[in-house]
């Protein structure tokens, strides 16, 4: 059996090295997300989709249609260990599904459209100071006059305004709904954006426009309540964030779509001064780079210089936003995914405190965890073994024929839920017939206890009670107790010719054996083995060994054998010498090996009476060696088979006689 301690060894290696990837790509880490997905969204979310692009500053998007989380993205990977990163994706998760539940897409795709057009979807109330009434005109002039960067940076700086608004009034109601790891993983990342925000005085020492600093202080305050400034920097837009702070946080508190746009547009207006020093000096750069031809040389007025001078000035001004944009924090630069259809999700409207639900993913992902542990150790482990069997393989001393063709051993380490569903439709019959066999042979491999054998006539112990025995019969033995000393191999044929239910047979017939060797203790080695068909040519012939169950048994070695297949031909005499070598090396006195067929050998220029001398002279060379060799027969060519192998001839196609005919030829052969 497979040491424990050292499995658990391998495995907790393998824990310690899992890249995150391994992780979050697996198919049990996506079932636990679409699992959150479903139950937060109340089962209309259907699409969860991962991607990995760690050179893209967002986190996860949400539309009409789906979520996607970006799962190598900045945040998340700046996190030290694989649960905070974890806890983070899962926050990333619950942000989103709160726009799919509570945002309306469509709003802010009407609200954003109406602003690129130069007008104000949403009316303000005329304020009552002369100077905002001035602020409101002079706004509604830049955007309505020629002025062509106010509608491009009013409309840029009212998305960045608006994210940050339903940021934050989305974030606030996933916290208060979904304790647990939803909550941990909002609040963990909204701290480590703040935190890639630099300090006030290193903006403005390294040069941040007013602007900026000034969008960067709002969203510092609308997500954490405060704002980075230890440095004890003083300056005036300290004040202006002191007038928009209670209009943050009613617009955040706002269970109305269009009262939190209400909040944006205060926001604009609050903000206007930083906002036209920008537009004019944007302006200006702009006409001093400008110098539109205004004539051909023919002296003819171009067709297309206005097309050309208006395209121009929109790219110039787009490169001015990009460099305010490469100042603000990117995760509320652009929310929508490009190319979807952002209409309003599937829970709009009023939306009603929903029940607490704590949701804690810990386990999840610890069982996560440790499944790939262990299908990364059993796939390392088996791939030892393979190694190690190819070179018992190439060591193998093969005669004739036999070393003039191609050989590999393979070995299963991959166990697919179609192996275990195979298994599990065979097991009640194999258990009914193992607890049979027990029944039957348990009395020939059970342990004997000590006894002793008394009135010898020569010996070294004395019995005391018979030293007077007239015809001196007075020595005595101690026989000490026998343990159960066999070990056994299954060799399995599995050309083309054994499909359909002659191996549905041999699966069964070599379950039982395996099943109830294992349950007494006996070393059990099963194999299956091919050709490639090629039989016209012994350099093009290839010979597969399949290792379904070594000496040492292992948990999958039940779903490798009742996984396995057929394909090609048989060559028996090569598959006879690579079993007998290894069974030969056993320790064990008594040593079966089972064979299990179908017909005659049929291989590369191997077969007829060529070949079954050939088995014929193996069989005996291995009996020589201690080896008793038994064929079961499955199928027609039951008279070849034991023409064979005469003695050792089984004829098990009949399962239900399999425990009597063992019974008998174990007894009939094993040395007690």
């Amino acid at each position: 059996m497979r040491n424990r301690q050292k499995w658990k060894q391998r495995v907790q290696e393998e824990k310690e090295n899992l890249e995150d990837y391994e992780v979050f790509e697996s198919a049990d880490y996506r079932t636990m997300l679409h699992s959150i997905a479903y139950e937060i969204t109340a089962g209309t979310l259907k699409t969860v989709n991962l991607v990995k692009e760690p050179n893209e500053p967002y986190g996860g998007r949400c539309s009409s249609l789906r979520v996607l989380l970006n799962i190598a993205n900045q945040v998340t990977m700046s996190f030290p260990t694989l649960a905070l990163r974890s806890d983070s994706i899962v926050g990333i998760l619950g942000h989103e599904c709160g726009h799919w539940n509570l945002s309306d897409f469509e709003l802010r795709k009407t609200y954003l459209d109406e602003m690129r057009q130069g007008r104000w979807m949403i009316q303000l109330p005329l304020p009552q100071d002369w100077t905002g009434q001035e602020q409101m005109m002079e706004i509604q002039e830049f955007l309505t006059g020629d002025h062509p960067a106010a509608k491009y940076i009013m409309t840029e700086t009212a998305a960045f305004i608006q994210n940050m608004i339903e940021d934050v009034y989305i974030e606030e109601i996933m916290c208060r709904r979904y304790p647990g790891s939803i909550r941990r993983g909002i609040l963990q990342n909204r701290m480590r954006n703040m935190e890639r925000v630099p300090s006030m005085k290193v903006q403005l020492k390294e040069g941040y426009r007013k602007v900026s600093v000034m969008l960067n202080l709002m969203a510092q305050y609308s997500l954490t309540g405060t704002v980075n400034n230890w440095e004890m920097e003083t300056d005036i837009l300290l004040d202006l964030l002191e007038e928009t702070k209670p209009v943050i946080d009613s617009g955040v508190r706002c269970k109305e779509p269009l009262g939190r746009l209400e909040a944006v547009n205060r926001l604009l207006l609050l903000i206007w001064e930083l906002l036209k020093t920008e537009i004019e000096e944007m302006e200006k750069n702009i006409k001093q780079e400008e110098q539109p031809s205004e004539k051909n040389g023919n002296g003819q007025k171009e067709s297309d210089g206005k097309d050309a001078v208006s395209s121009n000035t929109e790219q110039k001004v787009q490169e001015e936003w990009g460099k305010i944009k490469s100042e603000l924090p990117d995760f509320l630069c652009s929310k929508e995914e490009t190319g979807m259809n952002n209409t309003p999700s599937q829970l709009k409207g009023e939306q009603k405190e929903m029940e607490i639900k704590p949701i804690e993913t810990k386990e999840q992902l610890l069982q996560c965890i440790e499944k790939i542990a262990e299908s990364k150790a059993e796939k390392n482990y088996n791939a030892e073994i393979l190694k190690e069997l190819s070179q018992d393989l190439y060591g193998t001393e093969f005669n004739g024929d036999h070393q003039k063709v191609k050989m590999a051993v393979e070995r299963k380490s991959q166990i697919s839920q179609r192996d275990i569903m195979r298994y599990e439709l065979l097991e009640p019959q194999i258990k009914q017939t193992v607890r049979k066999m027990n029944a039957v042979l348990l009395p020939a491999f059970c342990q004997q206890g000590e006894r002793k054998e008394k009135q010898l006539f020569f010996g070294t112990s004395i019995n005391m009670q018979m030293l007077y025995d007239p015809f001196h019969r007075f020595y005595q033995k101690r026989e000490p107790a026998r343990t159960l000393n066999a070990a056994v191999v299954v060799l399995m044929d599995l050309s083309a010719s054994m499909w359909g239910r002659r191996l549905e047979k041999a699966r069964c017939c070599c379950l039982c054996l395996y099943k109830f060797c294992i349950s007494v203790g006996i070393p059990i080695l099963v194999y299956g083995h091919h050709t490639n068909g090629e039989g016209r040519t012994l350099r093009k012939e290839l010979v597969t060994f399949h290792s379904l169950a070594e000496f040492e048994p292992d948990r999958n070695d039940c779903y490798r054998i009742a996984s396995i297949d057929v394909a090609g031909s048989n060559r028996d005499g090569a598959a006879l010498i690579y079993a007998g070598e290894k069974l030969a090396r056993r320790p064990e006195r008594t040593k079966l090996l089972f064979c299990i067929s179908d017909g005659r050998p049929n291989g590369a220029l191997y077969c007829g009476e060529e070949a079954e001398a050939d088995i014929r002279n193996i069989k005996k060379k291995l009996e020589a060696k201690g080896i008793i060799v038994m064929a079961a027969a499955i199928g027609d060519d039951k008279e070849t088979i034991e023409r064979i192998y005469q003695e050792g001839y089984l004829n098990i196609s009949d399962l239900d006689t399999l425990t009597v005919i063992l019974a008998r030829e174990i007894l009939k052969r094993i040395r007690r």
